[in-house]
């Protein structure tokens, strides 16, 4: 039979005491925290609110160290961690910190509250919590709807930047800031829609090529996604906590393929693969349509990254395997019913499916290819206008003045000696070619498909435009327009720049051009190294005039 243990007294004045133990103030404070907790039906009591013994900061870790070996003078049980149920000889002390932390099984009945002498009712205890700890502890016995009413006020936050981040109604620095504020504010308890807010941050800041912040911000999200320290006190609310999770490993992948890390980003996304895909009960996040979408574009982007880069001969298996996720992608992205998603696929299956042509020819051929490339494009940049999205995406448009222009798909051919005039002249595309190939694929006239196909073209590409030259002379001056737009990064404008540059030389503009050149191979500097070196093998294929 287990031995009852005895009572234990607990001084919360000074001298603070823990039964025949003297103690801190943060120690006494801390057990009457559990108490009230365990009392109102709460079995842990989450790291957070802790400070408001005033031990913030770097302080915690030092008084919560302090408390623990107290506690174990006093023969007191703490345990910390999820498992509420585990035997605490065998808990680790790693990452105790975050907690939450719990009364063992008995210890609260051997709890014995006394101030200056007197003893504390129970049903007291929670009012001298708020007494002793002022109002930084009273702010926690708030009524349930202004718990409600903040809590709901962070999630209408969230909402309104993440819009006006969208629609570029506010720069990027306020809605960085406006995120931040949300996270930190901590006025009504914590939940969910601040590691949300974390989230946004994160990925605004890899949209605007930030990589160290993102990275920083990514980890940060994913090490409070592994801590045992709950969002929220319901249980409904901690089991979205994998989505946020798996949400901050991609981002990290993201990171990776954006500084020319593709086989590290592949890596960590083959580690995910279990959640994505196979069976429907081991793949747990498999129904999440906006984040499998998100997986299997980025996962084709990786492949095909890797691809290009190798000198040998493309393998038609790994070019099939990257249009496999491109549809994987595509399939998720029409479930979510989201057209951001569906126009940022159908551009990325479009560029791939020429920068895959000489592995695709086989399948394809050279000129079907190359049309269902730019018919893919060309329905991403419809979504792009037709649905909000502003004027659309000037990649778009950098991507099929690529083609049309027979641009080298293998980076790893000979860049050494500029191609004679005359050759590039002949692998020009028209912009009368390009729409008398497109209306050819178009089959039956009276399919309403095919209507709509001829109707994209004339859309992005009017029978008004004369020639390709017209159409990058407006797309440099719209981007040399929005040169405050901070969501047009360096590598755009500069993409832009060449395009046009392109153009101008095989128009035979020789003043024009060299001018232009100048001024772009001033901007690469700004660039990262695995992009400067595409501007720079680009440039050397030039004709000259």
């Amino acid at each position: 039979m287990k031995r009852k243990q005895p009572i234990l007294a607990i001084a919360l004045q000074a001298p603070w005491s823990l039964g025949d133990c003297g103690g801190s103030r943060f120690a006494a404070l801390f057990l009457l925290a559990l108490a009230v907790a365990r009392r109102a039906g709460h079995v842990g009591v989450p790291a957070h609110d802790l400070h408001f013994a005033g031990q913030a900061g770097s302080a915690f870790p030092m008084a919560l160290s302090r408390a623990f070996k107290q506690f174990s003078r006093a023969g007191i049980a703490v345990g910390w961690g999820r498992n509420t149920g585990a035997d605490i000889a065998t808990l680790s002390l790693r990452g105790r910190i975050h907690g939450p932390f719990w009364l063992a099984d008995g210890e609260l009945e051997r709890l014995k509250f006394s101030t200056n002498g007197r003893a504390v009712a129970p049903a007291s205890l929670k009012s001298l919590l708020c007494t002793i700890t002022g109002a930084a502890a009273g702010s926690t016995d708030v009524p349930a709807h202004a718990d409600l009413e903040a809590r709901l006020d962070r999630w209408i936050r969230v909402f309104v930047l993440r819009q006006s981040a969208e629609e570029g109604r506010l720069a990027m620095p306020e809605v960085m800031d406006g995120l931040s504020r949300v996270r930190w504010d901590a006025s009504q308890g914590r939940d969910a829609s601040q590691r949300w807010a974390l989230s946004l941050q994160a990925r605004y800041a890899r949209l605007a090529r930030q990589g160290g912040e993102a990275r920083a911000l990514y980890r940060e999200l994913h090490r409070l996604c592994r801590s045992p320290d709950p969002v929220d006190e319901h249980e409904e609310f901690l089991q979205r906590t994998p989505v946020l999770e798996a949400m901050s490993e991609i981002g990290l992948a993201w990171c990776d393929h954006q500084d020319d890390r593709s086989a590290a980003a592949l890596m960590r996304l083959e580690q995910m693969r279990y959640l994505f895909e196979g069976d429907a009960s081991q793949a747990s996040l498999r129904l999440s349509s906006r984040l499998a979408a998100e997986y299997f574009n980025l996962r084709a982007l990786c492949r095909r990254a890797l691809l290009l880069a190798r000198t040998s001969d493309q393998r038609a298996h790994d070019a099939w395997q990257v249009l496999r996720d491109m549809q994987l992608a595509l399939v998720c992205a029409v479930e979510t019913d989201s057209l951001t998603l569906m126009e940022a696929v159908a551009s990325n299956l479009g560029y791939s499916l020429w920068l895959l042509a000489p592995a695709l020819q086989e399948r394809l051929g050279a000129n079907a290819g190359r049309r269902l490339a730019v018919r893919w494009i060309l329905t991403g940049e419809a979504l792009a206008r037709r649905h909000g999205l502003g004027s659309g995406s000037y990649w778009n448009i950098i991507y099929i003045c690529r083609i049309a222009r027979g641009a080298v798909v293998n980076m790893g051919e000979d860049a050494g000696a500029a191609i004679p005039f005359v050759n590039w002249s002949a692998r020009v595309w028209t912009l009368q070619e390009l729409r008398s190939e497109l209306a050819q694929s178009d089959g039956d006239a009276s399919d309403p498909a095919g209507r709509e196909l001829r109707s994209l073209c004339e859309l992005l590409l009017p029978s008004s435009l004369p020639d390709w030259l017209t159409l990058t002379t407006r797309m440099l001056a719209a981007v040399s327009e929005d040169a405050g737009d901070a969501s047009i990064s360096a590598i755009q404008r500069c993409a832009a720049m060449l395009e046009h540059l392109w153009q101008l030389v095989l128009h035979d503009r020789a003043v024009p051009a060299a001018s232009l050149r100048r001024s772009l191979e001033s901007r690469l500097a700004s660039l990262e190294v695995a992009q400067r070196k595409y501007f720079r093998a680009d440039l050397a294929r030039l004709p000259r005039l």
